[in-house]
């Protein structure tokens, strides 16, 4: 692909203002949100629910390693709970960039390790017939402790704000990482690409719906060396293709020529 150069006048930091728009485009998206509540909130009455943590746990660390930050955009239950009825309530006011820091997802993750392998640890020491019941009480407070941390800071900042801190993204993102070093990403991931940037209205919108406030434009618009975002922190959402008017932005498998 011809390369392109970027504007003088293009300014690749600019902060674009946050616009309300439609994110659940699949059932699961839409009422996948009531999985947090049942685990989250019944689990407080009924602790084996929070036993199906587990297969959540595993479905997205495997889904990683193919796919990237996928799950978060397309099955995760809190994700449907951030883009369903707490942005309803959120001023998605820009989120803040100590957020975004490499430092702050590592520092938040390891503090989850340490409080969530000792209240496992904890739970195993008790009598045998209780142990998988306090097991999954362990796992039920841990969702009902994010979804109340994450409702905080939507009502108060980004109804997805927590997703930039959020141990399991750091987890995945790490998985992933080792996912395209073993080449299990070569035919499954995908990635946001324009399909001609010649078109595009320069509206920036795509950039203004982005729920974690990544830019397609003028990302895509004025990329030099390909036509995909190459940005691991995707969520694979479809938000700003879903929003572009001239529908120019496309989920596919990128080519790449590297």
């Amino acid at each position: 692909m011809k390369k392109q150069k970027i504007s003088e006048e293009i300014d690749l930091d600019k902060k674009y203002n946050n616009v309300k728009t439609e994110r659940a485009y699949t059932a699961v998206r839409k009422y996948g949100w009531l999985v947090s509540i049942l685990i989250g909130v019944g689990g407080q009455f009924y602790p084996y629910l929070g036993l199906l943590v587990v297969p959540i746990m595993l479905s997205l660390t495997v889904m990683s390693a193919f796919k990237g930050l996928y799950w978060c955009g397309n099955f995760c239950p809190h994700g449907s709970y951030y883009d369903v009825p707490l942005l309803k309530i959120s001023p998605i006011d820009n989120i803040p960039d100590l957020l975004k820091t490499r430092l702050t997802g590592i520092l938040i993750f390891v503090f989850f390790i340490l409080n969530f392998s000792t209240g496992i640890f904890s739970a195993l020491q008790a009598e045998p017939g209780t142990r998988l019941a306090r097991v999954g009480g362990v796992m039920a407070n841990v969702y009902l402790v994010v979804l109340v941390a994450a409702t905080l800071l939507g009502i108060a900042i980004n109804s997805r704000a927590w997703c930039w801190i959020c141990p399991m993204r750091t987890l995945q993102l790490a998985v992933y990482q080792l996912g395209k070093k073993l080449n299990l990403t070569a035919e499954s991931d995908q990635t946001v690409i324009i399909t001609s940037a010649e078109d595009c209205r320069e509206c920036a919108l795509c950039s203004q719906v982005c729920p974690i406030e990544l830019k397609p434009y003028p990302i895509l618009r004025y990329k030099q060396e390909n036509n995909y975002l190459e940005e691991p922190n995707c969520m694979r959402c479809r938000v700003c293709i879903e929003n572009c008017p001239v529908d120019i932005l496309k989920l596919e498998k990128p080519e790449r020529t590297d």
